[in-house]
């Protein structure tokens, strides 16, 4: 597996906490645990309402060249609102912000309204780069439960060598690989704080 999602805020950061901005960190970020995208929900913000941001990096370590990749997200609770952008960086490093309920500079933000359907496109991602990718969570009045937010990185491999020989290349292009779900990436268990009726 050559595509990685792995945390911001420095280059030891292990925590989805502290995934804030800043440069991309070596620690990838685990799947289908509690709170490994955003923590868990108290009862201030349950009563209020809150909204926090997290980035992270889609990182290709691998030799292969991924195009058309895009994330797709799903599974979603009702009282849970989540959106996406991509943030286009001249050095490969992401705006930090201060603290988690601060939105970043000069972001567009896409939601998702059909969340099986939805496709944030990504392009090409070459062999060592990466891509910067903020995600923003909306917890609405009065929720309850778990809040379960699942996105996977989906795209194409392409590992053919041109060539002037037309049925080599034809062969090549038939048996491209389509890799689904190139990472196991990411479900976010998070816990509610008590409910307003509590």
């Amino acid at each position: 597996m050559t595509m990685k999602v792995r945390y911001s805020g420095g280059v030891t950061n292990q925590f989805a906490a502290t995934s804030i901005g800043g440069v991309m960190s070596n620690t990838d970020a685990p799947d289908n645990v509690f709170e490994n995208i955003f923590d868990k929900v108290d009862r201030i913000e349950v009563i209020n309402g809150r909204t926090d941001y997290r980035c992270f990096y889609f990182y290709n370590d691998g030799s292969d060249l991924y195009y058309r990749t895009f994330v797709k997200n799903f599974t979603i609770p009702e009282n849970n609102e989540i959106e996406f952008a991509i943030e286009h960086s001249p050095n490969g490093i992401a705006q930090s912000i201060v603290t988690e309920d601060i939105p970043p500079v000069g972001l567009t933000f896409f939601k998702p309204t059909d969340y099986n359907a939805f496709r944030l496109g990504i392009g090409e991602i070459i062999t060592n780069s990466k891509i910067i990718v903020w995600i923003k969570r909306k917890v609405v009045v009065g929720a309850l439960g778990n809040l379960i937010i699942s996105f996977i990185l989906d795209g194409t491999t392409n590992s053919l060598t041109i060539t002037q020989d037309f049925n080599t290349l034809k062969s090549g292009i038939d048996n491209i690989k389509y890799v689904n779900r190139i990472g196991p990436y990411l479900t976010d268990i998070d816990k509610v704080g008590e409910a307003l009726a509590s």
